[in-house]
């Protein structure tokens, strides 16, 4: 990602991809994206995509059950606030280095992306197996997002102490350590004359 704008509920980067066709083994293209909220809604109203192309794939997350009722109509709309989930629409619009290539032989610009992070997974219990040595580091847990400059979906208003170790593993009553929430990214490609 190189741009993220809050403000306008938008945001850029650039997608690399391997492995999609014999002609180009690895390419990178750049794309162009909507964060559902009060501006953009689940909605596509574009790119082929229909009210019911929407609704399936959305519904494909776990997390747009929880929040699908507080959608507003006509275009399904959603406050702007943290819910621990940041839907989006990806949408590539050209190959880079060379945006003036147009036609990949196997492959399209002319779908996007459904694309869901969700920044508060559930804590999954780690078997004695998968402990983490010493010696390895620790994954970036969401909780530790909040740190980063720039980025802060947890704002809440109030600073937390020194205390609050939210980057820290924590353990269960049973003793077993739980393995830290890590953000999850996953995405759809839809293209109307594509196969799902």
């Amino acid at each position: 990602m190189q741009d993220v704008d809050l403000a306008a509920s938008t945001l850029c980067g650039y997608l690399r991809i391997r492995g999609l066709t014999d002609d180009w083994p690895e390419l990178t293209t750049y794309f162009d994206a909507e964060i559902i909220g009060n501006r953009y809604g689940f909605l596509t109203q574009n790119w082929g995509a229909t009210q019911h192309e929407d609704l399936v794939h959305w519904s494909r997350f776990p997390a747009f059950k929880h929040i699908k009722n507080d959608a507003k109509r006509p275009h399904m709309t959603i406050d702007d606030q943290d819910r621990g989930v940041v839907f989006m629409r990806w949408k590539e619009r050209f190959l880079v280095p060379d945006h003036r290539v147009h036609d990949i032989n196997g492959a399209s610009f002319a779908g996007f992306y459904y694309v869901c992070i969700d920044l508060n997974p559930p804590a999954t219990m780690s078997s004695p197996t998968q402990a983490r040595s010493a010696s390895q580091p620790a994954p970036m847990t969401t909780d530790c997002i909040d740190d980063m400059p720039g980025f802060s979906p947890r704002k809440t208003g109030g600073r937390r102490s020194r205390r609050d170790s939210r980057c820290a593993t924590s353990r269960p009553p049973s003793g077993r350590p739980v393995a830290p929430p890590l953000a999850t990214m996953s995405g759809f490609y839809y293209h109307q004359n594509s196969e799902p």
